[in-house]
């Protein structure tokens, strides 16, 4: 049984300064625990169902690690899930540092603040390919319970760093695109090899001196009578873009 202690703990790390002050968060369900377990990310401590053990046994034992076997209304007890989940773990945060930027492409975010949203960037960078995101310091925070879910295990596999972005543009040498609503249609745009994509806040778009760094400014054409996107679709139409120039 779980201890007060343990609970308070678990409970405490929906909190992004114990978050911070630990250096860990939470994940929880199946599918991502299991990603969890074949990647190389440090588990500290694991909480289970016995009927999860038993399915996931050999994974646990390729980790390295035992699981704290309870009951399902336990689990509910320091659960974030809306349904109720078999597994949930406490991860060690990773330290990034800021990533080479030639070569590649590079997702850039400016003051995203939903989680979900942020979740699905992240889904949506992992699909097209993308392997790190830059966020400016005001972005939410990756590790929020609800990132990690929407997520569905791309955090794992994308590199996420935050950092000025004031700071961090001016030295860049590769392209950089952003989305605006004054930019070259996205149809007749064409994408180098390498670049960095700037998406910004949900209702206010990229901040102006953030703008100012973009030497390609696009646009997604609207065919209907909407008056804007959501940031996590535009991302994803303009990846798909992306990708199928340099496929």
């Amino acid at each position: 049984m779980l201890s007060k202690t343990v609970i308070a703990y678990i409970q405490s790390l929906k909190d992004k300064k114990f978050r911070q002050k630990y250096q860990t968060f939470v994940v929880e369900g199946a599918k991502i625990a299991m990603e969890l377990l074949k990647s190389d990310w440090e588990i500290e401590n694991l909480y289970c169902t016995n009927a999860f053990q038993l399915q996931h046994q050999t994974l646990m034992n390729k980790k390295g690690i035992s699981a704290d076997i309870i009951e399902s209304w336990e689990l509910k007890k320091i659960s974030n899930a809306v349904t109720t989940t078999e597994v949930l773990a406490v991860v060690k945060m990773q330290s990034v540092e800021l990533p080479a930027i030639a070569n590649q492409w590079t997702l850039v975010l400016d003051g995203i603040q939903d989680p979900g949203n942020m979740g699905t960037i992240l889904r949506t960078a992992d699909w097209f390919g993308i392997r790190q995101v830059i966020a400016s310091d005001d972005c939410v925070d990756i590790f929020n319970p609800k990132v990690v879910q929407s997520s569905m295990g791309s955090f794992l596999r994308v590199a996420i760093n935050y950092t000025s972005l004031i700071t961090f543009l001016p030295n860049q040498t590769v392209p950089i695109y952003g989305a605006l609503l004054k930019g070259k249609n996205l149809e007749q745009v064409e994408f180098q090899q390498q670049g960095i994509l700037i998406m910004g806040n949900e209702g206010n778009g990229i901040r102006s001196e953030i703008a100012n760094f973009i030497q390609n400014p696009i646009t997604i054409p609207n065919y209907g009578n909407s008056e804007s996107l959501n940031v996590a679709v535009a991302t994803g139409i303009i990846c798909n873009a992306i990708a199928s120039q340099n496929a």
